[in-house]
Protein backbone atom coordinates (compact mmCIF):
# COMPACT_ATOMS: atom_id res chain seq x y z
CA UNK A 1 0.00 0.00 0.00
CA UNK A 2 1.22 3.51 -0.77
CA UNK A 3 2.73 5.06 2.37
CA UNK A 4 0.96 7.89 4.13
CA UNK A 5 2.07 11.37 3.16
CA UNK A 6 2.35 14.57 5.18
CA UNK A 7 0.41 17.57 3.95
CA UNK A 8 2.16 20.92 3.41
CA UNK A 9 0.23 24.14 2.98
CA UNK A 10 2.12 26.82 1.03
CA UNK A 11 1.11 30.18 2.49
CA UNK A 12 3.49 32.39 0.45
CA UNK A 13 6.18 32.14 -2.27
CA UNK A 14 8.83 32.38 0.45
CA UNK A 15 7.64 29.04 1.82
CA UNK A 16 8.13 27.14 -1.43
CA UNK A 17 11.80 26.17 -1.02
CA UNK A 18 11.19 25.13 2.59
CA UNK A 19 8.34 22.89 1.45
CA UNK A 20 10.48 21.17 -1.18
CA UNK A 21 13.39 20.77 1.24
CA UNK A 22 11.22 19.16 3.92
CA UNK A 23 9.51 16.96 1.39
CA UNK A 24 12.87 15.90 -0.08
CA UNK A 25 13.99 14.71 3.36
CA UNK A 26 10.77 12.76 3.80
CA UNK A 27 11.05 11.19 0.33
CA UNK A 28 14.57 9.95 0.96
CA UNK A 29 13.27 8.08 3.99
CA UNK A 30 10.64 6.27 1.87
CA UNK A 31 12.68 4.18 -0.54
CA UNK A 32 11.19 3.62 -3.96
CA UNK A 33 8.84 6.61 -3.90
CA UNK A 34 11.25 9.56 -3.48
CA UNK A 35 11.39 10.89 -7.03
CA UNK A 36 7.64 10.85 -7.56
CA UNK A 37 6.81 12.49 -4.25
CA UNK A 38 9.55 15.12 -4.75
CA UNK A 39 8.16 16.01 -8.16
CA UNK A 40 4.59 16.29 -6.88
CA UNK A 41 5.68 18.52 -4.02
CA UNK A 42 7.67 20.82 -6.27
CA UNK A 43 4.88 21.14 -8.83
CA UNK A 44 2.29 21.76 -6.13
CA UNK A 45 4.44 24.41 -4.47
CA UNK A 46 4.80 26.49 -7.63
CA UNK A 47 1.16 26.12 -8.62
CA UNK A 48 1.68 23.69 -11.50
CA UNK A 49 -0.05 20.79 -9.81
CA UNK A 50 -3.42 20.94 -8.06
CA UNK A 51 -3.15 17.59 -6.28
CA UNK A 52 -3.27 17.87 -2.50
CA UNK A 53 -0.96 15.44 -0.78
CA UNK A 54 -3.12 13.03 1.16
CA UNK A 55 -2.50 11.88 4.69
CA UNK A 56 -4.76 8.83 5.05
CA UNK A 57 -3.01 6.18 7.13
CA UNK A 58 -3.34 2.41 6.85
CA UNK A 59 -6.83 1.68 5.53
CA UNK A 60 -8.71 -1.25 7.05
CA UNK A 61 -12.41 -2.20 7.16
CA UNK A 62 -14.43 -0.24 9.70
CA UNK A 63 -11.64 2.25 10.49
CA UNK A 64 -12.62 5.79 9.36
CA UNK A 65 -10.09 7.77 7.36
CA UNK A 66 -9.79 11.03 5.40
CA UNK A 67 -7.62 11.88 2.41
CA UNK A 68 -7.60 15.64 3.03
CA UNK A 69 -8.99 18.13 5.56
CA UNK A 70 -11.96 19.01 3.32
CA UNK A 71 -12.63 15.40 2.29
CA UNK A 72 -15.53 13.38 3.68
CA UNK A 73 -14.70 10.79 6.29
CA UNK A 74 -14.63 7.35 4.67
CA UNK A 75 -15.06 3.74 5.82
CA UNK A 76 -13.67 0.76 3.89
CA UNK A 77 -16.27 -1.96 3.37
CA UNK A 78 -15.11 -5.51 4.09
CA UNK A 79 -15.07 -8.21 1.41
CA UNK A 80 -18.09 -10.52 1.36
CA UNK A 81 -21.20 -11.43 -0.56
CA UNK A 82 -24.86 -10.69 -0.10
CA UNK A 83 -28.28 -11.31 -1.59
CA UNK A 84 -29.43 -8.12 -3.32
CA UNK A 85 -33.11 -7.29 -3.77
CA UNK A 86 -36.19 -8.48 -1.92
CA UNK A 87 -38.09 -11.81 -1.82
CA UNK A 88 -41.45 -12.07 -3.54
CA UNK A 89 -43.11 -12.53 -0.14
CA UNK A 90 -41.97 -9.16 1.25
CA UNK A 91 -44.77 -6.74 2.07
CA UNK A 92 -44.80 -3.62 -0.14
CA UNK A 93 -42.27 -5.20 -2.50
CA UNK A 94 -42.01 -3.57 -5.92
CA UNK A 95 -41.32 -5.42 -9.16
CA UNK A 96 -38.00 -3.63 -9.70
CA UNK A 97 -36.61 -5.21 -6.50
CA UNK A 98 -36.25 -8.67 -8.00
CA UNK A 99 -35.16 -11.21 -8.74
CA UNK A 100 -32.93 -11.57 -5.69
CA UNK A 101 -29.37 -12.29 -6.77
CA UNK A 102 -26.03 -12.87 -5.13
CA UNK A 103 -23.35 -10.18 -5.41
CA UNK A 104 -19.70 -10.67 -4.48
CA UNK A 105 -17.84 -7.69 -3.00
CA UNK A 106 -14.04 -7.61 -3.20
CA UNK A 107 -13.34 -5.25 -0.31
CA UNK A 108 -11.94 -2.54 -2.56
CA UNK A 109 -14.46 0.25 -2.01
CA UNK A 110 -14.90 2.77 0.80
CA UNK A 111 -18.15 4.66 1.36
CA UNK A 112 -18.69 7.95 3.11
CA UNK A 113 -19.25 7.42 6.82
CA UNK A 114 -21.91 10.11 6.50
CA UNK A 115 -23.87 11.73 3.72
CA UNK A 116 -21.91 14.65 2.25
CA UNK A 117 -22.55 17.64 4.50
CA UNK A 118 -23.47 21.18 3.54
CA UNK A 119 -20.12 22.37 4.89
CA UNK A 120 -18.18 19.84 2.79
CA UNK A 121 -20.04 20.68 -0.40
CA UNK A 122 -19.80 24.40 0.31
CA UNK A 123 -15.99 24.10 0.28
CA UNK A 124 -16.26 22.84 -3.30
CA UNK A 125 -18.72 25.58 -4.25
CA UNK A 126 -16.47 28.27 -2.77
CA UNK A 127 -13.22 27.03 -4.30
CA UNK A 128 -14.69 26.58 -7.79
CA UNK A 129 -17.07 29.59 -7.76
CA UNK A 130 -19.86 27.22 -8.66
CA UNK A 131 -23.34 28.62 -9.13
CA UNK A 132 -26.01 26.81 -7.12
CA UNK A 133 -29.76 27.07 -6.81
CA UNK A 134 -30.90 29.52 -4.08
CA UNK A 135 -32.37 26.53 -2.22
CA UNK A 136 -28.85 25.20 -1.61
CA UNK A 137 -28.05 28.25 0.52
CA UNK A 138 -31.53 28.68 2.02
CA UNK A 139 -33.83 25.61 2.05
CA UNK A 140 -36.40 27.58 4.11
CA UNK A 141 -35.88 25.50 7.24
CA UNK A 142 -33.20 25.63 9.96
CA UNK A 143 -29.96 23.76 9.34
CA UNK A 144 -26.22 24.11 9.83
CA UNK A 145 -23.08 22.90 8.10
CA UNK A 146 -23.37 19.42 9.59
CA UNK A 147 -26.70 18.75 7.88
CA UNK A 148 -26.58 16.84 4.60
CA UNK A 149 -26.10 18.91 1.45
CA UNK A 150 -29.41 19.21 -0.42
CA UNK A 151 -30.89 21.09 -3.38
CA UNK A 152 -28.24 19.71 -5.68
CA UNK A 153 -28.38 17.57 -8.80
CA UNK A 154 -26.73 14.31 -9.84
CA UNK A 155 -24.45 16.43 -12.05
CA UNK A 156 -23.49 18.54 -9.02
CA UNK A 157 -22.53 15.33 -7.22
CA UNK A 158 -20.49 14.17 -10.22
CA UNK A 159 -18.53 17.42 -10.32
CA UNK A 160 -17.93 17.22 -6.57
CA UNK A 161 -16.39 13.73 -6.73
CA UNK A 162 -14.26 14.82 -9.71
CA UNK A 163 -13.02 17.73 -7.57
CA UNK A 164 -12.16 15.36 -4.73
CA UNK A 165 -10.33 13.05 -7.14
CA UNK A 166 -8.26 15.93 -8.47
CA UNK A 167 -7.40 17.18 -4.97
CA UNK A 168 -6.34 13.80 -3.61
CA UNK A 169 -5.16 11.71 -6.55
CA UNK A 170 -7.63 8.99 -5.52
CA UNK A 171 -10.66 7.79 -7.46
CA UNK A 172 -13.75 9.29 -5.84
CA UNK A 173 -17.14 8.61 -7.39
CA UNK A 174 -20.76 7.87 -6.60
CA UNK A 175 -21.40 4.34 -5.33
CA UNK A 176 -22.94 1.65 -7.48
CA UNK A 177 -26.36 0.48 -6.41
CA UNK A 178 -24.90 -2.85 -5.26
CA UNK A 179 -22.17 -1.13 -3.21
CA UNK A 180 -24.78 1.05 -1.57
CA UNK A 181 -27.06 -1.88 -0.69
CA UNK A 182 -24.16 -3.96 0.64
CA UNK A 183 -23.17 -1.03 2.85
CA UNK A 184 -26.75 -0.46 4.02
CA UNK A 185 -27.42 -4.14 4.81
CA UNK A 186 -24.06 -4.33 6.62
CA UNK A 187 -23.72 -8.10 6.38
CA UNK A 188 -20.67 -9.88 4.98
CA UNK A 189 -22.65 -13.03 4.17
CA UNK A 190 -26.40 -13.60 3.78
CA UNK A 191 -28.21 -14.64 6.90
CA UNK A 192 -31.75 -14.19 8.12
CA UNK A 193 -33.24 -11.79 5.58
CA UNK A 194 -33.64 -8.33 7.03
CA UNK A 195 -36.70 -6.37 5.96
CA UNK A 196 -35.19 -3.18 7.37
CA UNK A 197 -31.66 -2.18 8.26
CA UNK A 198 -32.81 -2.14 11.87
CA UNK A 199 -35.68 -3.68 13.84
CA UNK A 200 -39.19 -4.34 12.66
CA UNK A 201 -41.55 -1.75 14.10
CA UNK A 202 -42.12 2.02 14.04
CA UNK A 203 -40.26 2.61 17.28
CA UNK A 204 -37.17 0.96 15.85
CA UNK A 205 -37.46 3.28 12.88
CA UNK A 206 -37.84 6.36 15.05
CA UNK A 207 -34.75 5.45 17.07
CA UNK A 208 -32.54 4.68 14.08
CA UNK A 209 -33.55 6.95 11.22
CA UNK A 210 -34.70 10.49 10.52
CA UNK A 211 -38.13 9.97 9.00
CA UNK A 212 -41.70 11.27 9.08
CA UNK A 213 -43.68 8.06 9.50
CA UNK A 214 -46.74 8.05 11.74
CA UNK A 215 -46.11 8.17 15.50
CA UNK A 216 -42.45 9.01 14.92
CA UNK A 217 -40.95 11.85 16.93
CA UNK A 218 -37.22 11.62 16.35
CA UNK A 219 -36.59 15.23 17.37
CA UNK A 220 -35.99 16.56 13.86
CA UNK A 221 -38.71 18.22 11.81
CA UNK A 222 -36.54 18.36 8.68
CA UNK A 223 -33.03 17.12 7.92
CA UNK A 224 -30.85 16.12 10.87
CA UNK A 225 -27.12 16.68 11.38
CA UNK A 226 -25.32 13.66 9.97
CA UNK A 227 -24.47 11.08 12.61
CA UNK A 228 -27.45 11.95 14.81
CA UNK A 229 -28.52 8.30 14.70
CA UNK A 230 -26.51 5.15 15.48
CA UNK A 231 -24.24 3.66 12.79
CA UNK A 232 -24.81 0.23 11.31
CA UNK A 233 -22.41 -2.68 11.75
CA UNK A 234 -20.11 -1.39 9.00
CA UNK A 235 -19.90 2.02 10.69
CA UNK A 236 -22.10 3.93 8.23
CA UNK A 237 -24.67 6.47 9.43
CA UNK A 238 -28.00 7.47 7.89
CA UNK A 239 -28.08 4.96 5.04
CA UNK A 240 -31.82 4.90 5.74
CA UNK A 241 -33.62 8.20 6.25
CA UNK A 242 -32.41 11.81 6.40
CA UNK A 243 -31.95 12.26 2.61
CA UNK A 244 -32.28 10.09 -0.46
CA UNK A 245 -28.84 9.40 -1.93
CA UNK A 246 -27.86 9.70 -5.59
CA UNK A 247 -26.33 6.53 -7.08
CA UNK A 248 -24.24 6.11 -10.22
CA UNK A 249 -26.54 3.47 -11.79
CA UNK A 250 -29.41 4.00 -14.21
CA UNK A 251 -32.81 2.66 -13.03
CA UNK A 252 -34.02 -0.65 -14.44
CA UNK A 253 -37.37 -2.43 -14.54
CA UNK A 254 -35.89 -5.35 -12.56
CA UNK A 255 -32.59 -7.05 -11.74
CA UNK A 256 -32.54 -9.41 -14.73
CA UNK A 257 -28.95 -9.37 -15.99
CA UNK A 258 -27.59 -7.31 -13.10
CA UNK A 259 -23.82 -7.54 -12.46
CA UNK A 260 -22.72 -10.06 -9.87
CA UNK A 261 -19.52 -8.19 -8.95
CA UNK A 262 -20.97 -5.01 -7.44
CA UNK A 263 -20.08 -2.84 -10.43
CA UNK A 264 -22.13 0.04 -11.84
CA UNK A 265 -25.02 -1.03 -14.08
CA UNK A 266 -26.05 1.33 -16.86
CA UNK A 267 -28.36 -1.04 -18.69
CA UNK A 268 -31.51 0.91 -17.87
CA UNK A 269 -32.95 4.35 -18.57
CA UNK A 270 -29.97 6.69 -18.20
CA UNK A 271 -32.13 9.79 -18.58
CA UNK A 272 -32.74 9.11 -14.88
CA UNK A 273 -30.53 8.08 -11.97
CA UNK A 274 -31.16 5.75 -9.05
CA UNK A 275 -31.67 7.18 -5.57
CA UNK A 276 -31.64 5.00 -2.46
CA UNK A 277 -32.23 5.15 1.28
CA UNK A 278 -35.34 7.33 1.59
CA UNK A 279 -35.40 10.79 3.15
CA UNK A 280 -36.81 12.76 6.04
CA UNK A 281 -40.18 13.15 4.29
CA UNK A 282 -41.40 9.55 4.27
CA UNK A 283 -44.86 8.84 5.59
CA UNK A 284 -44.83 5.24 4.36
CA UNK A 285 -42.65 2.71 6.22
CA UNK A 286 -42.15 0.68 3.02
CA UNK A 287 -39.88 3.44 1.71
CA UNK A 288 -37.49 2.67 4.57
CA UNK A 289 -36.91 -0.88 3.40
CA UNK A 290 -33.28 -1.48 2.38
CA UNK A 291 -34.37 -2.91 -0.98
CA UNK A 292 -36.58 0.05 -1.91
CA UNK A 293 -35.47 1.81 -5.11
CA UNK A 294 -36.25 5.28 -6.40
CA UNK A 295 -35.10 7.52 -9.22
CA UNK A 296 -34.66 11.18 -10.06
CA UNK A 297 -33.70 13.04 -13.22
CA UNK A 298 -29.99 14.01 -13.23
CA UNK A 299 -30.88 17.70 -13.55
CA UNK A 300 -33.51 17.62 -10.80
CA UNK A 301 -32.94 18.69 -7.19
CA UNK A 302 -35.04 18.97 -4.04
CA UNK A 303 -34.81 19.28 -0.25
CA UNK A 304 -34.99 15.51 0.23
CA UNK A 305 -32.05 14.34 -1.88
CA UNK A 306 -28.30 14.41 -1.31
CA UNK A 307 -25.54 11.86 -1.78
CA UNK A 308 -22.77 9.79 -0.20
CA UNK A 309 -19.41 9.37 -1.91
CA UNK A 310 -17.50 6.21 -2.75
CA UNK A 311 -13.76 5.78 -3.23
CA UNK A 312 -11.96 2.95 -4.97
CA UNK A 313 -9.23 1.52 -2.73
CA UNK A 314 -6.32 -0.16 -4.48
CA UNK A 315 -5.00 -3.23 -2.74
Amino acid sequence: MTPALPQFIVTSPLDQMDVVDRFDYNCRSQKGFGCMWRLLAALSAVGLCSIELGYAEEISPGKPFRDCPQCPEMVLLPPGWFSMGSPETEASRQRDEGPKHNVVMQGNVALGKFEVTHHEFLAFVTETNRKMEPCFFDPIFPRNGKHPAICLTWHDAQDYVAWLSKKTGHHYRLPSEAEWEFGARARRVPGTYQHLEFGVDSQDMCSNANTSIKDCDDGFANTAPVGSFPPNVFGLHDTIGNVWEFIEDCPTANYEGAPADGSVWKGGDCSKRVIRGAGWINFLPDHLRVSNRGWLGPKMSDVMTGFRVARTVKK
